[in-house]
């Protein structure tokens, strides 16, 4: 077993136990994971540093992601210190101090409680992000993580599918408190459950096109073809099927709309870049049609009224994103501090939003990360993630080989960019880390593995097995 394969297998069954404990959404289950990331990072960090592993991939090609990560991650911790000039402070801690008669905090941050936990929980995620990318450059691992989100989350689904058949009135052993019509499986929020559901969906599909872009196609001989195309399909359309109609059942209608956008650009891109050929590529578009016509008859009436008959705006969103917006303008460039929009917005709301709800979200992970952040650290952060989306976009266009996988990261950004507008997905420890691996797994995957630095070094003599030589010169 190499060194790398040391730190990956605890990294994937870390993805694989994440969903299971109410979504690890919980202040025990952020630190576990936060704890548990720490020590995979500092165990790969010491093994490279003696060389054993060296490092996957090295960091020049990645400095459009690395960079501003950690300059919106950097300005984050500086608005939390209190260490900034004081003419930078929240107005709220010098009205305190006039009130309070005595020193208080001097910070950015009008919450910088909220802020260090928001921090640790941000900073796990992009651990996690590095860490698929330096452990995921070789084939045979990236494809195992991709299996292991997979299959978790169809297991997820099934699980949910179980609950909601039997009364759905339980979480895991607890007793439903929310969306006791909707379908969460072990999660509590049917709308992170979606996306997390959706996730697995593109797993899923990945892997489906990758089988399907090796079949052969022979003019002619279309029944032929049809058959082999259903034999290879069907091992993974049947958990595609499970985890759309599980999907439909949470009712989530950010969920639904971005998982169906993401699969089908997926769809287009694989036979515009060559994975699939145009007429398997037809074939998998009329059965995927098929299959999703049936079930939105079947389990999607009430996600398809909700999507009808209300618009997001809606009620009290619009109003949370009108208030979002005067706050943003308030404080523009320093923000209010990461991690405390639920602090901030109680100096705004406003009787537009009168029933007695706590919004400790603002519903549009775009705007909450302007109103927290500020504009430019804000920018920095999206700058982050736009550039591992164009990585993975490049890289399906000049690989050769496994070009679903970043193929796949493409898809679970725009899915999760496409949901964040309208709702908070990224906030849930399961989504956030199994996005954040699914990522770093397209963007190691989209660099041949030519540009290698050298192979891993080995612990013991028996390599691991699955190694595949580098993409021929083109």
């Amino acid at each position: 077993m190499s060194a790398n394969g040391v730190v990956f297998r605890p990294l994937v069954l870390l993805i694989i136990l994440v969903p299971w404990p109410l979504a690890s959404d919980r202040p025990l289950g952020w630190a576990v994971l936060g704890l548990v990331v720490a020590v995979l990072l500092g165990v790969w960090s010491l093994l490279a540093a003696v060389g054993t592993p060296r490092t996957g991939l090295a960091m020049r090609p990645l400095l459009f992601v690395v960079v501003p990560m950690l300059a919106a991650l950097a300005w984050a911790a500086a608005q939390l210190s209190g260490l900034t000039s004081t003419a930078w402070a929240s107005p709220l801690w010098v009205e305190a101090q006039a009130v309070l008669g005595g020193e208080t905090g001097a910070a950015i941050s009008v919450d910088p409680d909220l802020g260090w936990l928001a921090l640790m929980r941000s900073v796990t995620y992009a651990a996690v992000f590095f860490l698929a990318v330096q452990l995921c450059r070789r084939g045979h691992r990236a494809e195992a993580g991709v299996r292991a989100v997979a299959l978790t989350a169809t297991a997820a689904a099934l699980w949910g599918l179980g609950v909601y058949a039997t009364g759905n009135s339980t979480v895991l052993w607890y007793d439903k408190w929310a969306y006791q019509q909707d379908l969460t499986g072990p999660f509590v929020n049917r709308n992170a459950f979606g996306a997390y559901l959706g996730l697995g969906l593109l797993a899923c599909l990945a892997v489906m096109l990758d089988r399907l872009s090796a079949l052969p196609m022979r003019r002619g001989r279309a029944r032929e073809a049809a058959e082999r195309v259903l034999l290879e399909a069907l091992p993974w359309l049947l958990p595609i099927a499970v985890l759309a109609t599980a999907l439909l059942l949470t009712h989530s209608r950010g969920a639904f709309l971005a998982t169906s956008l993401a699969a089908a650009v997926m769809l287009v891109v694989a036979m515009g870049s060559g994975l699939l050929g145009r007429w398997i590529g037809g074939l998998v578009i009329l059965l995927i049609f098929v299959g999703a016509g049936g079930l939105l008859v079947s389990a999607g009436d009430v996600t398809l009224t909700r999507l009808i008959e209300q618009a997001e705006l809606e009620g009290d969103r619009g109003n949370l994103f009108r208030l979002t917006l005067n706050a943003i303008a308030a404080a523009p460039w320093l923000g209010w501090g990461h991690g405390s929009f639920a602090s901030a917005f109680l100096i705004y709301r406003d009787l537009g939003l009168p029933r007695p709800v706590f919004y400790d979200f603002a519903h549009s992970m775009p705007l909450e990360m302007l109103m927290d952040l500020g504009i430019p650290a804000a920018a920095m952060m999206m700058l982050s993630l736009l550039s591992a989306g164009v990585i993975c976009a490049i890289g399906v266009v000049r690989r050769q080989r496994r070009q679903h996988l970043p193929l796949l990261g493409l898809g679970v950004l725009l899915l999760i960019s496409l949901h964040a507008a309208v709702d908070f997905p990224a906030q849930n420890p399961a989504v956030a880390i199994t996005f954040a691996f699914l990522l770093g797994l397209g963007v190691a995957q989209s660099f041949s593995s030519q540009r290698q630095l050298e192979e891993d070094a080995p612990i013991s003599a028996v390599g691991e097995p699955g190694e595949t030589p580098p993409d021929p010169p083109r």
